[in-house]
């Protein structure tokens, strides 16, 4: 609302005033955390140790290869920064997240508690029925997602999320409703980010001592993380 009632003035966004000191230091904040995980990183390239990331173990154990997602990122933006109608084109890499999403949701299962009687398919519900919603078991069903559903495979949603479901609500890995999780677009953004200028600089490979090995710690994580090795693009 602020934006839409001030006017703009060229080249204003460059002055000392304490909305665009603020913005500057958030900005310079994200630079930061992003500079942190690629540094994280080259130093488990030479330990052959990872932080928890099982995004990048996932894209390297399946037949979609890392460098895919890299050809689309040097594609579309190079060695630029990265920025929002650069991320809009990444096709690849919206795949890849949404996949991961499904075969790894931050939570396998959401609760909800019914706030009056309902009465739904033949089914009867009373008012404060407690209500889980297994997430997981919907993301793997081979019924909704075809028998290649324990599979890795970014390509189911080349037509995007309605399409890969078939307008059905089987696919929230960050809930639904009025009730879904205000902090989706903000994660996936920032994730998408960093992942694209990692790829902008670095290709890796799994380390021997990985073990994919899901576990449930408040979210789904790595139990014992994600053991990378990076090489440094020529």
């Amino acid at each position: 609302m602020e934006a839409l009632q001030s006017v703009y003035i060229p080249g204003s966004r460059f002055l000392p005033t304490k909305r665009n000191m603020r913005m500057k230091a958030i900005d310079s904040e994200v630079q930061h955390s992003i500079r942190r995980i690629v540094n994280n990183r080259i130093k488990a390239m030479k330990a052959e140790e990872g932080n928890y990331d099982d995004l990048l173990g996932v894209m390297l154990e399946s037949n979609i290869k890392e460098s895919r997602a890299r050809e689309e990122i040097l594609n579309v933006l190079g060695d630029q920064n990265v920025d929002t109608d650069g991320l809009n084109q990444l096709k690849v890499v919206n795949m890849i997240f949404y996949e991961v999403l499904r075969l790894y949701p931050p939570f396998v299962g959401i609760a909800r508690k019914a706030d009056k009687d309902i009465t739904f398919e033949g089914f009867s519900l009373p008012s404060g029925t407690q209500i889980a919603l297994p997430i997981i078991l919907l993301h793997y069903d081979e019924q909704l997602w075809g028998s290649d559903a324990n599979k890795f495979k970014p390509e189911r949603f080349s037509e995007g999320i309605s399409k890969a479901t078939k307008n059905q609500v089987i696919y929230f890995p960050f809930g639904w409703g009025p009730r879904i999780c205000i902090g989706q677009n903000f994660a996936l953004l920032e994730a998408k980010i960093a992942l694209t200028m990692i790829l902008q600089k670095f290709s890796f490979e799994l380390s021997q001592s990985y073990v994919h090995a899901p576990h449930i710690v408040l979210s789904l994580q790595p139990q014992y993380g994600a053991r990378l090795i990076l090489h440094k693009l020529q």
